[in-house]
């Protein structure tokens, strides 16, 4: 259990980009921020995949 708490402070703007960009993988903001300075993966968002997948057959297609 987690139960050890780091404060860091922020600019607003920042914060929201911090709430924004962790919304957009799925997550909470402080497993994003804790994911991101850790240097854990972080999860792919739809979006990635969709791109990705259409990368993967467009080489199909080339070879």
């Amino acid at each position: 259990m987690r139960n050890a708490a780091v404060l860091v402070r922020v600019y607003p703007e920042e914060r929201d980009i911090l709430r924004f960009n962790a919304g957009v993988h799925g997550m909470s903001m402080s497993e994003y921020i804790r994911q991101t300075c850790l240097g854990i993966r972080l999860r792919r968002t739809p979006e990635e995949k969709r791109r990705l997948r259409e990368l993967a057959r467009i080489g199909a297609n080339i070879n």
